[in-house]
C-alpha cells in the first residue's frame, strides 16, 4: 500500500501537465528515502524539463540527497539522444543521481524507448519494477498512447442531446440544452486536448469561440479547426475574427470564385489547408486526422454538427465518446448522430455516468480502443527490436505488482 500511495502522488503531479506538454505525455515523479517525500516533480510545459530531472531538481533544492533513494514514476524514462529533442535521456539524469530503485507505472510506447529505458536502468544496476497502477497511467496519457500506437490523433467525439434525443430546435439556431456544470465540464475536456473540430454549419449556426473557459487556464489554447469543403464560412465569424487561438480551415480545391474568400480568412491569420474530396463532396475521416497528424496534433475534441460526428462514428475513427443529457424535450428530427440514448449502452465500454447539476453527461471507450490500449501494458506489448537494447532472453520478464 505505501508503494501505491507514493505512486498515487506521482499520477497526481502529472496531471498537473495535461494540456501543456502535448506531444509529451505528462509525467510525474517521486523521490522517496525512508518512508518520507524528498522530492517532486513533474512535467509542466513541452520543451521544458521532464519530471525525472524536474524531480531531482526539486531534492536538492529541499537540501536533499537523491543517493541511494527510491524513485516512483509514471512513464519508463527516455533513453535516446535526436537533434529534435529538447532534453538529455532521463536514464542519464537517474543512473547520475545515484538513484537505487526505480518504480515505473507504464511501458513507454514510443519506439525509441519502449523496454529501452529499463533495460538502461537495470544495466546500470538500479532495481526495476514495473506495472503498479498502469491502468491509471494509461487512461491520464490516452491520448499520448493512441497517437503513438495508431499515427493518428486520438478522436474524442463530444455532444449535447434532448431527452427525446435531439441535438438541436427543427428551426435551427443555438439550442441551449445542458446547463452550467455541464458546461465548466466540457471547458475542462476542451483545456485538455490540442484541438478543438467542428464542421462548417456548427459555424454558422452556434457563431462558437471554440475556446477552453470557465475556470480553466491551459498554457496555451487549443487549436481550432473548422471543415468546410467548399469554403463557405462567414468571414464575420467569431473564431475568424478573435486572436483568441489560432485556427485552421480544411477546405476542398479553390476555384476562381474562392480565392478571394480564402485571402480575406488568410489576412484574418486563418490557416487554410486543402484536402481531396471524396463522396457527396466531403472529407474523408482518415485524410482530417492524417492532415492534423501532421501538424503534431495529438488530440481532437469533435464538437459537431450531426454530420461531422456521423463521418468519424461511421469510418469507426473516434476513440472516447461524452454525450450531454439534459432535460429538455426539442422538437424535430435534428437527432443525435447514429447514438440514440436506447443505444449509447451498446456502443461503448468503461462507461461513466455523472450528474452535473440538471444535466447528466455518459462517457464511453470505443471497444477497438481498449484492445489497443491492452495491447500496450507491459504484459502483452512486444520486447524491444532495437540495435543495442535488445534485452537478454533471461531479463526479457518484466515484474508487475499485483493488484
Amino acid at each position: 500500500m505505501t508503494d501505491r500511495r507514493f505512486m498515487r502522488r506521482a499520477i497526481e503531479l502529472a496531471t498537473a501537465g495535461i494540456g501543456n506538454v502535448s506531444p509529451n505525455p505528462a509525467v510525474g515523479a517521486v523521490l522517496v528515502r525512508d518512508g518520507r517525500i524528498i522530492g517532486e516533480g513533474y512535467h509542466r510545459e513541452y520543451g521544458g524539463p521532464h519530471a525525472e530531472t524536474d524531480c531531482i531538481r526539486d531534492a536538492r533544492v529541499r537540501g536533499e540527497d537523491p543517493r541511494g533513494a527510491v524513485m516512483y514514476c509514471t512513464l519508463e524514462p527516455c533513453s535516446f539522444r535526436s537533434p529534435t529533442k529538447h532534453n538529455p535521456p532521463c536514464t542519464e539524469s537517474v543512473i547520475e543521481a545515484g538513484i537505487t530503485r526505480m518504480i515505473i507505472a507504464a511501458r513507454d510506447p514510443n519506439p525509441a524507448v519502449a523496454g529501452c529505458g529499463v533495460h538502461a536502468l537495470r544495466t546500470a544496476g538500479i532495481q526495476t519494477s514495473c506495472g503498479l497502477m498502469e491502468e491509471q497511467v494509461l487512461k491520464l496519457n490516452e491520448s499520448y498512447f493512441l497517437a503513438t500506437a495508431l499515427r493518428r490523433p486520438q478522436v474524442h467525439l463530444k455532444w449535447a442531446q434532448s431527452l427525446n434525443g435531439r441535438i438541436a430546435h427543427a428551426g435551427g439556431g443555438k439550442t441551449p440544452i445542458s446547463g452550467p456544470e455541464a458546461q465548466r465540464h466540457s471547458h475542462g475536456l476542451r483545456a485538455a486536448v490540442d484541438a478543438i473540430l467542428v464542421g462548417r454549419g456548427t459555424v454558422e449556426l452556434d457563431d462558437p469561440s471554440l475556446t477552453a473557459r470557465y475556470g480553466t487556464s491551459p498554457a496555451r489554447q487549443p487549436l481550432r479547426v473548422v471543415l468546410d469543403p467548399g469554403l463557405r464560412s462567414p468571414v464575420s465569424s467569431r473564431l475568424f475574427q478573435d486572436k483568441a487561438a489560432s485556427t485552421l480551415l480544411l477546405s476542398g480545391p479553390l476555384n476562381d470564385n474562392a480565392l478571394t474568400h480564402a485571402a480575406e480568412l488568410k489576412r484574418l491569420g486563418v490557416e487554410l489547408e486543402q484536402l481531396p474530396l471524396h463522396k457527396e463532396g466531403g472529407f474523408a475521416a482518415e485524410d482530417i486526422l492524417q492532415a492534423l497528424y501532421e501538424r503534431g496534433v495529438r488530440s481532437v475534441l469533435i464538437e459537431g454538427g450531426a454530420v461531422t460526428h456521423a463521418g468519424f462514428l461511421a469510418a469507426g475513427l473516434w476513440d472516447r465518446l461524452t454525450v450531454y443529457i439534459g432535460p429538455t424535450l426539442l422538437e424535430g428530427d435534428v437527432l443525435a448522430p447514429n447514438a440514440p440514448v436506447s443505444n449509447l449502452s451498446a456502443a461503448v465500454v468503461e462507461r461513466e455516468v455523472d450528474v452535473l447539476g440538471d444535466t447528466v453527461a455518459i462517457t464511453g471507450l470505443n471497444p477497438s480502443t481498449r484492445r489497443v490500449l491492452d495491447g500496450l501494458k507491459w504484459d502483452t506489448a512486444p520486447q524491444p527490436q532495437q540495435a543495442g537494447c535488445m534485452l537478454p532472453q533471461e531479463e526479457a520478464h518484466v515484474h508487475r505488482f499485483g493488484t
